[in-house]
């Protein structure tokens, strides 16, 4: 009886054994699998914030740009209001420069 239950607790063991070698397998499986899904969303949330700086800043040129042609639209027009008063007032302007003209050569 003794020898039977020596073989029981040798068996017992190697099982034991056995199940920890499948458990050091496993766990170490689990750290591999574990290490490349890390790497997996690191670089995808890499490649999406790439992908969001890229896009906010197409976003930020185009409103840069929208106001830049804003401000040259704006400057435009007022330069042809500028150009327009300037021309209505322009004969004035020489009648005022001649008669400046002729009366200093009148008086002269």
């Amino acid at each position: 009886m003794t020898l039977e239950i020596v073989k029981a607790i040798k068996k017992s063991e190697e099982e034991a054994e056995k199940i920890i070698a499948d458990s050091i397998s496993r766990s170490s499986q689990i750290i591999a699998e574990a290490e490349k899904k890390k790497d997996e969303i690191l670089k995808k949330a890499l490649e999406d914030a790439e992908k969001e700086s890229a896009r906010l800043l197409s976003e930020m040129e185009n409103s840069v740009q929208k106001e830049v042609d804003e401000i040259i639209k704006a400057a435009e027009e007022e330069g042809k209001k500028l150009k327009s008063y300037a021309l209505k007032n322009i004969d004035k302007a020489i009648n005022i420069v001649m008669e400046r003209i002729v009366k200093g050569h009148v008086n002269s």
